[in-house]
């Protein structure tokens, strides 16, 4: 493989690969490469550019259907630390769900919107977004909104502070999605689905503050587009790539690893059960007709990989 590497300005520099391999794959890391010199950049880009096919092979997992409920677009699981259940949305079909995997019940509770977000306080409380209006849901499914962002969803990334007040950490964004820390909340991953891309963002876990943006990670089109995301314990992140049928693992460094090959192409996000040997995985019907459906059955589906 053959680097080009560009100088672009003072201090910046660029490394192209101006010639692959038949047959290999490459991680899409370049941008956490850090050197002071254009050699460095190429030393370092060599290093790390070809991975071998046992690192990008598919994981030997087994899945289970945990719930066969036909969702149009499953979104955002969440492990309920109060209740052990996994909570999870419908963002199409408007409903917020419980899934019990003692019983293998599901309640669902209507929402009165479009639902895309659901997030768990301390206490218990739920929280849910209603297109722009974020809102606490009681035991009995009850919706209160209780603040509204102060733009149109036009791209951008908030935080919302506990008095009230509303900041834009960034903007420009095409299609946010997964969303995540990593272990010492020093790190904040976004997701831009339509780039597609991951970005990496310091992040100071005591102001909530963010700055220097990086691209941590890219796709190509035949792996499909970066949904939800998730980062384990140990740093590792877990990308859902809809319409690439996988779960793809990426190390704190930026290196592809391995990946979670699933019987549905449009998986969404995913997340690990309290014991962590079971990976939930949401799915989508959005879009799916006719012989693509009848090739899909699970499509909308709760999914279980087991993990050890």
């Amino acid at each position: 493989m053959n680097v080009s590497v560009s100088i672009l300005g003072a201090g910046e520099f660029a490394a192209t690969r101006s010639e692959e391999a038949d047959g290999v794959s490459y991680p899409h890391d370049l941008a956490a490469i850090e050197a002071d010199t254009p050699e460095a950049v190429a030393t370092a880009w060599e290093s790390i550019a070809v991975d071998s096919p046992e690192q990008r092979g598919a994981l030997a997992s087994q899945i289970d259907i945990a719930f066969g409920g036909l969702a149009m677009l499953g979104e955002c699981p969440l492990w309920s630390a109060k209740t052990g259940t996994l909570l999870w949305i419908d963002t199409d079909g408007h409903t917020l769900n419980r899934f019990d995997p003692d019983t293998g019940r599901n309640a669902a509770h209507g929402m009165p919107d479009v639902v895309g977000m659901i997030a768990e306080r301390k206490d218990g409380t739920l929280l849910v977004a209603i297109r722009c209006d974020l809102a606490t849901v009681n035991d009995d499914g009850e919706v209160t909104r209780f603040a509204t962002a102060p733009h149109e969803p036009t791209g951008f990334l908030y935080r919302y502070d506990p008095d009230g007040s509303w900041h834009v950490m960034d903007d420009g964004f095409t299609l946010i999605n997964g969303l995540d820390w990593n272990p010492d909340h020093r790190t904040l991953y976004v997701t831009d689905s339509r780039v597609p891309a991951i970005y990496a963002y310091d992040h100071d876990p005591l102001t909530g503050v963010i700055d220097n943006r990086k691209v941590f990670a890219t796709f190509r089109p035949a792996d499909g587009f970066p949904d939800g995301l998730l980062v384990d314990d140990d740093g590792t992140i877990w990308s859902t790539l809809f319409d690439g049928g996988t779960i793809q693992q990426i190390g704190s460094d930026g290196r592809f690893g391995q990946r979670i090959e699933l019987p549905v192409s449009r998986p969404t996000s995913c997340c690990f059960s309290a014991d962590r040997q079971l990976l939930y995985v949401t799915t989508a019907r959005l879009g799916l007709a006719g012989e693509q459906m009848k090739r899909e059955p699970l499509a909308g589906a709760l999914l279980a990989v087991q993990m050890v």
